[in-house]
């Protein structure tokens, strides 16, 4: 009897033994559960807060865009209510200007591609195509060799490309030309198209120059100003509206393109082009401000500079070379690529002296490496 009494013992000892051992067994999986689910927790919190980091982000880069708009559009506004009484001092104009340059590089950052990496599925042809656009902005004649001499981070090559492409694109078609807003004028308009009054303009200046400006100056003031009937807007501002257009949607639909962030969805896209659209319509509403005034811009690329000297009035290193004041390490290299144009003016509100300039923005440049010449 005894002895039956081991064996149910040794029996239940043996069940317990196994029980436990079962036990442990599960509990060692659950631990083994809830160490991956605390890795898992742990991973999702650090991309929450990755993916909240990118968001603020972008909201301050648009901000800072909006800003940046809003000041140069301000400034413009401001400058056209002047009219004819009081021309916009040196100063302001410098400012004004620097105020575009800012918004243009905002507007590249915001929506330029991450990365030159990004684009390696892009056609060799559309990637030459961008170079022959920026003819007379850089000096190599093909994609290849230029990032070759781009001595710069690769996620910084997109953003200076396109800021440079922009810059071509305004201080080319609206900077250079006072007739600019007139591109659009032979749709509806009962006005000469801007060719004509180009040709026009330039005859008058053969003769006298003098009076040549005087008259696009009040041409353009007079087409500026406000209309008798207060339901219309002025002439001009209803052109520029429609070049503004033109010129944004030329940009995002041609060889720019593969330069830039596809857009996620129809309203970032949206958003893309009507700040591209405000860009172009403050650089308008500024180009005009400066042309209704007696004093003549040219603007000019490097067919104007070929090689950087620091000690220029003419010419600033782009910030990406950390040049230090009076550091002239740089001197003497050739310059590969013109980021924002050389602006000058000439003459006075008196009509006089148009054969003196003065700067009204530096030329923002790229440099070639001292080892790579």
């Amino acid at each position: 009897m005894e002895s039956g009494y081991k064996d149910k013992i040794q029996a239940l000892e043996s069940a317990l033994q196994t029980r436990e051992g079962d036990l442990f067994e599960q509990q060692r999986h659950f631990q083994v559960a809830i160490e991956n689910r605390d890795k898992r927790i742990n991973y999702l919190r650090r991309r929450i807060i990755g993916l909240e980091e990118k968001v603020q982000l972008h909201e301050r880069e648009r901000r800072e865009l909006e800003s940046a708009v809003a000041t140069a559009q301000e400034g413009a506004l401001r400058s056209m209510a002047r009219g004819s009484c009081m021309p916009m001092e040196d100063r302001t104009v410098r400012d004004a200007l620097t105020k575009l340059q800012e918004a243009l590089r905002v507007w590249a950052r915001t929506y330029s591609v991450g990365s030159i990496a990004d684009m390696h599925h892009v056609p060799n042809e559309k990637l030459e195509h961008i170079i022959k656009l920026l003819e007379g902005y850089c000096i190599q004649d093909g994609w290849d060799s230029l990032i070759a001499q781009l001595k710069i981070p690769p996620t910084r090559v997109p953003i200076i490309l396109v800021q440079a492409l922009l810059a071509k694109s305004i201080y080319t078609v609206i900077f250079a030309n006072p007739f600019f807003a007139f591109a659009t004028a032979n749709r509806d308009w009962r006005l000469p198209g801007q060719g004509e009054v180009q040709v026009l303009y330039e005859t008058m200046i053969r003769h006298d120059p003098g009076k040549a400006h005087s008259w696009r100056s009040l041409m353009l003031r007079v087409l500026s100003s406000p209309p008798p009937d207060p339901t219309m807007q002025p002439s001009l501002s209803l052109l520029l509206e429609s070049l503004a257009i033109d010129l944004a949607a030329s940009l995002l639909n041609g060889p720019v393109s593969v330069l830039l962030r596809p857009a996620k969805d129809d309203q970032e896209r949206e958003r893309q082009a009507l700040s591209l659209r405000k860009l172009y319509h403050t650089a308008g509403e500024l180009a005009l401000s400066l042309w209704t005034q007696r004093t003549f811009m040219k603007c000019h690329g490097l067919h104007h500079l070929r090689t950087f000297h620091s000690s220029s009035e003419q010419m600033t290193a782009h910030r990406l070379h950390q040049l230090d004041e009076d550091d002239n390490r740089l001197d003497g290299n050739t310059i590969l690529l013109c980021i924002q144009p050389l602006v000058l003016a000439f003459g006075n509100e008196h009509g006089e002296h148009y054969d003196i300039s003065k700067v009204w923005a530096k030329a923002t440049v790229l440099v070639a490496d001292p080892e790579a010449e």
